[in-house]
């Protein structure tokens, strides 16, 4: 806040010549909205010497794009998987995922997250449910669905059938472009979960709403195959949601998942519950999505619902909650391609 503070100063001693308290106080005003809308990144993030694992060197030929050249390996997938450096890699002629772990220390002591770039000319982010002839009913770990359904990357949904019979409405929920829900907050909230929206579209766009911008049905008519309720929202047309500064700012395991444009997203997964990573505030999440070009980005349930699903398993480390360590059972995971690799056992 120095910075802002200097500011904030030497304008209102400028706009003081006149002698006016009005003007010091649109001048203090100013330095304020500076201070809200975040354009100081190095101060708001209080990241030291972010540690990250080493560069993979064993890329196989691709195209310009960054895409596997067909023809090169069998099969036309290429995977990597290290647990040990936190490097995990899938290739295709359609679709690129590269997850990182990074490590850093915070003002409130160690963390830990992952970092998914996702590049796709075919896949989109879709809900991949438990049960997709009945969404509200299904129920379960994760990385079991993501086995059914044979995804690539997968992280944590809105988890909204938790809300069922809670005084908290389930929220706008769409599911393969059929309404489950349209019954949400009549306007923008505070509160965890604000029931913000995340839209998905067949043209791979993403989009993100305040409650009562849009209804279901519009989002239907405007195309969307799923529709999300969590949040909050972290990054609209650039920007960071103005909340992200005084409200969300417990240190928690989160999820959130950007687009930088269509067709090329960012996820990110933070650890936390556990001696080895403290957790991250809302603020963080929408620091690190901008960081990496998102223009748009959304949180999604975190805390034991937390989790990144790489070819059919868990890769972050579980919070701990009432003594034991776990990911919870979930009715949906969002997730993006498809690949026969995926393991398809049973087995937690």
């Amino acid at each position: 806040l120095y910075t802002f503070g200097r500011i904030g100063y030497t304008d209102s001693r400028l706009l003081a010549e006149g002698g006016t308290m009005n003007k010091r106080m649109t001048a203090l005003a100013l330095a304020l909205v500076l201070m809200m809308t975040g354009l100081s990144w190095a101060m708001a993030e209080d990241l030291q010497d972010i540690e990250r694992p080493p560069a993979f060197t064993g890329w196989p030929q691709t195209d310009e794009q960054g895409y596997l050249q067909p023809g090169v390996v069998a099969g036309d997938e290429f995977l990597h998987e290290d647990a040990e450096q936190g490097v995990w890699i899938y290739l295709s002629p359609t679709l690129r995922v590269e997850v990182n772990r990074l490590k850093a220390k915070t003002k409130h002591g160690k963390l830990i997250w992952l970092e998914a770039e996702v590049k796709s000319r075919e896949a989109v982010f879709r809900a991949y449910s438990d049960n997709p002839d009945r969404p509200r009913a299904g129920l379960e770990y994760p990385q079991l669905i993501a086995r059914k359904h044979r995804v690539v990357l997968g992280i944590s949904g809105d988890y909204f059938n938790f809300r069922i019979g809670s005084k908290i409405p389930l929220g706008v929920i769409v599911r393969n472009g059929k309404t489950i829900s349209s019954h949400t907050y009549a306007q923008r909230v505070q509160g965890q979960p604000p029931l913000d929206e995340l839209s998905l579209y067949a043209d791979g766009r993403m989009e993100v709403r305040h409650p009562r911008e849009m209804s279901s049905q519009e989002y239907l008519e405007r195309g969307a195959l799923d529709v999300l309720a969590f949040g909050p929202i972290l990054l609209r047309d650039g920007e960071v949601d103005d909340r992200l500064f005084k409200r969300f700012q417990g240190q928690e395991p989160r999820v959130s998942v950007g687009m930088i444009e269509p067709g090329h997203y960012i996820a990110i997964t933070v650890e936390g519950r556990h001696k080895r990573s403290v957790g991250a505030d809302c603020l963080f999440m929408a620091q690190r999505m901008k960081a990496l070009g998102a223009t748009t980005a959304f949180t999604l349930d975190g805390g034991q619902t937390t989790c990144m699903v790489f070819m059919g398993t868990v890769i972050n480390e579980p919070g701990e909650f009432n003594g034991a360590k776990f990911v919870r059972k979930q009715p949906d995971i969002l997730g993006i391609g498809l690949s026969e690799l995926v393991r398809t056992d049973k087995k937690r």
